[in-house]
């Protein structure tokens, strides 16, 4: 993986073959990941005033990127998997 950075590619969290991200991801139901990723996005929030403001509120929006991107995967896979089925 190139261009590593400390908000969405940390060289700490991408040295294995598997970011632990998607590992966490991996281990979760649609709806635990995505109660993972408001967590996160309330945590750097709360903190971004104390601690990195720049960084801290680019890494919360790192996190909505990624609850933008899971949200609609499942609603496209929602509906699609509704109206196969005629419902």
């Amino acid at each position: 993986m190139s261009g590593f950075n400390n908000v969405s590619s940390p060289r700490h969290y991408t040295d294995c073959d598997i970011e632990s991200i998607d590992a966490i991801r991996a281990s979760m139901t649609h709806e635990a990941f995505a109660g993972y990723l408001k967590g996160n996005i309330i945590k750097y929030m709360w903190r971004y005033e104390q601690k990195g403001y720049i960084e801290d509120v680019a890494k919360a929006q790192e996190y909505i990127k990624r609850l933008h991107t899971e949200l609609s995967e499942f609603n496209d896979q929602t509906y699609e998997r509704i109206h196969s089925n005629g419902v």
